[in-house]
């Protein structure tokens, strides 16, 4: 019975060992460009609107994990911080759109609709690699992520009034990527991806802060005005990803 039990444990270890060897392991470090849409409903009450649409676009640092084991079977981890720009493209009222300077009575020449910050991102993918080489690994996969952003912008009017504004937001996605690995030498080569989303939930918060003049008192003062909302599901989503892969 004991040598039974050491074969079997011989023959359990002998299969894992082929079985890692036959596993593809691929760390890319990658540029990212992002294009995103958001459509967000208002939360709460007295705002007089129904929502906001945004449009963003984020360049991040990636660090990207892909794992291909014998049977094709293929999952990847993603990890993003960098760079987002926000512009408030449009604020719905009552089935019509309007820019934010006809919304809070702003001059139309004020251009204030882009806010500069940071985001972070998590990603994570299951699928198949219908493609693995010497050179060449090519794989697609559903994926799933949490993204976290925060902007802001001031706009000098002159003086001492200002147009101060604030974006902070979390939302999932859901999509399909598709991630190839071309190895040039040894275990060195460049990685490229694509991904392909849509949004499903989120939450945001938007702060505007800006002078009016109150014409009974004859004095300036600052208006600030929130906005809490929902990430809306849908609206379309693509990254563009390259950089160098270490393949194992």
């Amino acid at each position: 019975m004991r040598k039974l039990a050491a074969v079997a444990a011989a023959l359990v270890l002998g299969m894992t060992a082929v079985s890692a060897q036959n596993e593809r392991s691929i760390h890319a470090i990658a540029f990212d460009a992002s294009f995103w849409n958001h459509s967000w409903m208002d939360v709460g009450k007295g705002n007089g609107s129904s929502g906001c649409d945004w449009s963003a676009f984020a360049t991040d640092l990636a660090y990207h994990h892909l794992k291909v084991r014998e049977n094709r079977f293929s999952s990847f981890t993603d990890v993003e911080i960098g760079y987002s720009r926000f512009s408030l493209d449009a604020i719905e009222r009552d089935g019509e759109s309007y820019s934010i300077q006809e919304v809070y009575g702003l001059d139309s020449r004020i251009d204030i609709n882009d806010l500069n910050g940071v985001n972070t991102r998590y990603m994570f993918g299951l699928g198949y690699a219908p493609v693995v080489t010497d050179l060449l690994t090519l794989a697609v996969h559903g994926t799933f992520g949490l993204n976290a952003a925060y902007a802001g912008n001031t706009e000098q009017l002159g003086g001492e009034f200002e147009i101060d504004q604030l974006l902070a937001g979390f939302w999932a996605t859901a999509g399909v990527n598709v991630d190839a690995a071309f190895k040039f030498t040894g275990n060195f080569g460049v990685f490229a991806g694509i991904n392909i989303y849509t949004n499903l939930i989120g939450f945001g918060y938007y702060q505007l802060k800006y002078p009016t003049y109150e014409s009974y008192s004859k004095k300036w003062r600052e208006e600030t005005k929130r906005r809490f909302n929902l990430v809306s599901p849908g609206s379309f989503n693509i990254d563009l990803r390259l950089g160098v892969a270490f393949t194992y």
